[in-house]
Formats: C-alpha cells, structure tokens, sequence
C-alpha cells in the first residue's frame, strides 16, 4: 500500500510565471516546472495528498521534498505501537533530571514501551525503576559510548525495536510529542526525525538567554538536515531513529559532536533526517556561568575532530563571490577608503545581478527577482559575517581591534555580532560570551589535531533544477 502524505510549502517559497518556476527550498534554488507540474503542486499545497513513490507524481514531490521547498507531514490517523520501539537514556550523577524523564515516559512506559537506562559510571548508584532494564558502566564512556551500550544490547534481541528514541536525561518530552516523531519515520528514506529542543524557562537573564538563543534549538524552520543547509545538523538529545538499516552506532571515541557526526554519516550514506519545529521538547538550563562558558567550550572542542572526518562539511562560512564581495567591500570601507569600497560594493552587486539575470533566461521579471535573490544572499552574508567574527574567528576580529587602521572593522563586526542577539546589553554580551567560548574550543581543538579544516571557508555555486 502507496503511504500518503501531506506537503507544506517552506516559509519563503515563490512561484512565478504562472506557477511554472518556483524559486525557494534550502539551499536557494530555482525549480521549472512542466506540464502537470504547477497544477499538482497547487493542489498539493492546498491539502490534495502526495506520495513519494517513483512515479510521475511521487518523482515530482520527491525533487520539492529534496530541494527543501517543502516540508513533508504525515497524515492524520498514523499512531504509534509502543511495544515495536525502545528509548535509550544515557545518564550520570542526575537522578532528579533521570526521574524528571521517566515520569513522562511512565504512560509510554505502561503500554510497553521498552526504556534503556545506561548508568555512566555515576558517582553513586541511580535509582532506576524495575520495569526499566538498566545497563550499569564500570568507567565512564560518555553519551556516545554509553548509547552504544544500550543500542548493542538492544541489536541483541531475537525481535530487535522497529526504533530508538535517544533521550538525554532531564529532558522533557511528552507521550504525544513522542507518538508524531515516530510518525514522522513513514516518510521514505527517512532514517531520524529531530524534535525543536528548547531550553526550559527559569528565573534571571541567563536562563532567559537560554531560552532565546540554546545552542540545541535549532529555530522554527522545517525541513532536512544536513551540511550546507538551513538546519546543518541535529542534537541527539532527543532523536528518533529507524532500525531497519540495522542499529544505528555513534562514535565512541568523540566526547562531543558524536550527534553531527552520526547525522552526517546517514546523510552521506543516502538516508534523510529532518527537523520538525512543530514538535517541542525541554531541556534544562545550566545552572551556572562556569558550566555554561564550560558547555560552549566543550562544543567548540568537536569542530576539529569533525573536520577530521566529514571535511568541509564543517566550515563556518559557505561563501560565494555574488553574496560575500559586496560585503567584504563595504566592511573594507575605513581601510580603503569611503567612496571607493562604495563603488567596488555597487560594482559586485550589478556584476551578480547582470550574472543571475542570465541565469535566469526570458522568465518573466528577470531583473527584479535576480535584485531581491542578491539582496538575500547578501544579507545571509552579512549575517554570517558576523557571526563567524565573533565566533570562530573571534581572535582575527580581537586583532582588527588593536590595529588602528583596522580597529573600524573590527569594531563594526563585534556590534553585528552582538546585535545577532538583539537589543538588549545583557543579551548581547551572554552572547559574545557563548561565542568567545565556543570560538575559543575550536582554537583548542585545531591546535590540538593540528589542523586548520573546521576554520576555512568553502565556496559554493548557485544552483537551479528543472522537471
């Protein structure tokens, strides 16, 4: 039997020319549609179902679906059979967060769900329930190697789970969250479904930043995930995966970044992972700014080991000369002077714009739609500037500070990389702290792999498709 399912445009999708050219998805990208092509799309997005099978149709709502122009949602009616799935929960030294997270899985828990407790060698021993099977670690192995226990134990059975759910402890997440994620694996070719993880609400301005700005929320945009896209990865903190491939395994041997690393390893192997925004779970804050810049550093240290495997995936700035020469130029202002970065910034932008319209072809308002695309791509520079600035290459912005000639641009790169968290003074200096520690961890673990692959930038090319 055929699955159906429904299709929701991406925020930002466009259709011109009578709906024959749809320009949006993630990357940005310009898809031609022919013959049936905009007619099924229209009724797609108004609620008709699709399928994702190999034929005309399902080919057409696969090349949407990969392009990232729209969002994949299974239909109503789907439920979950807890007795076919199992959850993993690795924990240390946390036995309210432990008991926080089986009190909400208990309904789960009742039905027959199977919950994993993997005690990772916690300073005294956790009190775990009796219907929950508890693996007890000698020494400690951290999440990835503590998940590796409870998956190989679980890849032993005669009836192995259908899926597994990884859950941090303390982690909040509800029976009907729960049930949609699994939901969400009907989707073909999808090997995990992430959850948006929010950090929960406390009192003082830290707790509030985390609650704006965690590094585990990955925003409110749907969509797949994978490098060079709009969501590049996802945390295993909370995360559903299928088993039919076989047990999914994480490296042992990282200490942080193990979740990118098993994310970009199903993607490169062919499979899809996407995040569902729509679906919510909490974590807790840190409860204080040691464990806090601690937590930043720590993520910052895995960018290097994970240049080390995955390459380029890991650059913190994907760059085109249409989006980033403009940009450059006009931050080279007070270098080179006013006037002429001005001109060389208006030169790079016509240059793009002139490019794209030939891109373009005879669709109609070519040279309007070929402006807002660079005006874009220009703003997602800028923001990316300023972010790198002030993150990964935090120490190069620190010395255009102390450089008279230079001190403009750096200045002007700390203040867009402050106002990233908005207009609040607090806000923004919680945020260049995040970023400092962060940026500083990726410094830490360059040096130390001797390898400067997680801080070098990438260029990419436009693209377009066509059906």
């Amino acid at each position: 039997m055929t699955t159906r399912f429904g299709l929701v445009a991406d925020r930002g999708l466009r259709f011109l020319d009578d709906g024959r050219v749809v320009v949006g998805g993630d990357p940005t990208r310009l898809l031609r549609l022919r013959g049936a092509g905009p007619s099924l799309v229209r009724r797609w997005l108004a609620g008709w179902p699709a399928t994702l099978d190999d034929g005309g149709a399902g080919r057409l709502a696969r090349r949407l679906v990969d392009a990232g122009a729209v969002t994949v949602r299974p239909l109503d009616g789907e439920d979950a059979d807890w007795r076919c799935g199992a959850v993993v929960i690795p924990c240390r030294d946390d036995a309210d967060g432990l008991a926080s997270t089986l009190g909400l899985l208990r309904p789960a828990l009742d039905a027959g769900l199977t919950v994993v407790v993997v005690d990772d060698a916690s300073g005294a021993p956790l009190p775990i329930p009796d219907d929950v099977e508890r693996i007890v670690l000698a020494h400690n192995l951290g999440p990835a190697g503590a998940r590796n226990a409870a998956l190989d134990h679980l890849g032993t059975r005669t009836d192995p789970p259908a899926w597994v759910v990884t859950i941090d402890a303390g982690v909040r997440v509800s029976g009907s969250t729960l049930r949609a994620l699994v939901a969400a694996l009907a989707e073909p070719d999808v090997a995990a479904v992430a959850p948006r993880i929010r950090s929960a609400p406390g009192p003082g301005w830290r707790s509030r930043y985390e609650r704006r700005h965690s590094p585990l929320d990955l925003g409110d945009r749907a969509g797949l995930v994978g490098p060079g896209r709009r969501v590049g990865h996802v945390p295993t903190a909370c995360l559903v995966m299928r088993t039919d491939a076989g047990m999914p395994r994480f490296d042992a041997e990282l200490r942080s970044g193990e979740d990118v690393d098993l994310v970009w390893r199903l993607v490169a192997a062919g499979r899809r992972v996407r995040y569902r925004p729509d679906l919510e779970v909490e974590h807790p804050p840190r409860d204080s700014w040691t464990g806090f810049v601690r937590q930043r550093h720590h993520y910052g240290t895995a960018a290097a080991d994970l240049g080390e495997r995955h390459g380029d995936a890991v650059t913190p700035v994907r760059w085109s000369p249409a989006a980033h020469a403009p940009v450059a130029a006009l931050l080279a202002a007070p270098v080179v002077g006013g006037p002429a970065a001005v001109v060389t910034a208006a030169g790079t932008a016509t240059w793009s714009v002139r490019r794209l319209v030939r891109r373009l072809g005879d669709l109609p308002d070519a040279d309007r739609l070929a402006v807002r695309l660079v005006g874009a791509a220009g703003w997602a520079a800028v923001r990316n500037i300023a972010e790198v600035g002030v993150r990964s290459w935090w120490p190069a912005t620190a010395l255009a500070l102390v450089v008279p000639a230079a001190r403009p641009v750096g200045a002007t790169v700390v203040l867009l990389g402050a106002l990233r968290r908005g207009l609040d003074p607090r806000m923004a200096v919680t945020g260049l702290v995040d970023d400092v520690a962060y940026g500083t961890g990726v410094w830490t673990g360059a040096w130390r792999r001797r390898s400067l692959t997680a801080l070098r930038p990438v260029r990419v090319r436009p693209e377009t498709d066509g059906e």
